[in-house]
């Protein structure tokens, strides 16, 4: 029988091909003792970034759950929580590979959520010059416009709800469990809207810790993306996910209203990645057009791309 050690917290990273990343960013917490754990679970990428994390986990003394297939984002964080749960953790922190938390941020987090427990905890995210990659943000449940919460953009008499990026997120067990989990229908982004959604339907708090800092890796996946083009995933999901959190949430009123404004919300996403690429590449045409098919279905015959 395998020895199950307690944990004051343990972090929840989903890999995916970031192997280089992890260990840049990880390797310097000390996770030797029992106070904190890591937990790594491998989205299945190649036969070579599955060695590679293997080592990495191996040399760290990290917990490695290796899935067969990709399963997501939201669908590799319930694994990796469900594997926590070994650990019977007081706090669970989910962080990306591209992000950067140090001991005295992390401690402050779980804090946070001992003081109470059925609060999610978020911090501010900045790259290394000090730039906002993430302050809060808010979900127009009128329009389906997802803006940050001092957005300037904000209609006086519209309908906010307050959500979290998943990309540093702190939460009890019990709260996890209360909630249920991220749903896995998103496969990637929205996943952490529909949670935090989920979350206050519930009674949880959503508390943005503004003085508690985490980093950004400009050397990470998402800063590389932020200067050219983004990947034909981002625009089919981004596309596509917004439409499903309306058939799952919204009555029939505002699902009109999020759908007449599908196309337009579609173009903005589109547009993220600048105009230059539309000239050279047939992706993000491809992920607009699939993106707003897969959204107008029924979310029961949605497809994973």
């Amino acid at each position: 029988m395998t020895e199950i050690v307690s944990a004051e917290c343990v972090i929840v990273i989903v890999n995916y091909g970031s192997h280089s990343l992890i260990e840049r960013n990880f390797s310097g917490l000390d996770t030797k003792s029992s106070t904190v754990k890591i937990v790594v679970v491998d989205n299945f990428s190649s036969a070579t970034e599955r060695q590679n994390i293997r080592n990495l986990c191996g040399q760290q003394h990290w917990t490695l759950v290796e899935s067969d297939n990709n399963l997501g984002f939201g669908g590799g964080v319930n694994l990796g929580v469900e594997h926590a749960k070994n650990f019977m953790p007081e706090t669970v922190v989910l962080i990306n590979p591209d992000a950067i938390i140090g001991a005295k941020a992390l401690s402050s987090m779980c804090d946070l959520v001992r003081a109470e427990g059925m609060t999610l905890v978020c911090p501010r995210i900045e790259d290394t010059a000090g730039k906002v990659f993430f302050a809060g943000a808010l979900l127009d449940m009128e329009t389906g416009q997802t803006l940050g919460a001092s957005s300037a953009r904000r209609r006086p008499e519209g309908e906010y709800r307050q959500w979290f990026t998943g990309a540093c997120l702190a939460f009890s067990q019990n709260l996890w469990d209360r909630i249920g989990g991220f749903d896995d229908d998103y496969f990637l982004y929205w996943e952490d809207v529909d949670f935090s959604f989920r979350a206050e339907q519930i009674g949880a708090q959503l508390h943005f810790a503004s003085d508690i800092r985490v980093i950004h890796d400009e050397g990470g996946t998402q800063q590389a993306e932020s200067t050219r083009a983004k990947s034909e995933l981002y625009y089919y999901y981004n596309i596509r996910n917004r439409m499903l959190f309306a058939r799952k949430w919204l009555s029939a009123s505002k699902r009109r209203g999020w759908f007449f404004r599908s196309i337009p919300a579609a173009w903005e996403v589109i547009m993220r990645g600048g105009r230059r690429q539309l000239l050279h590449s047939l992706a993000p045409w491809r992920a607009l057009t699939r993106g707003l098919l897969d959204g107008w279905r029924d979310s029961r015959g949605m497809r994973k791309f």
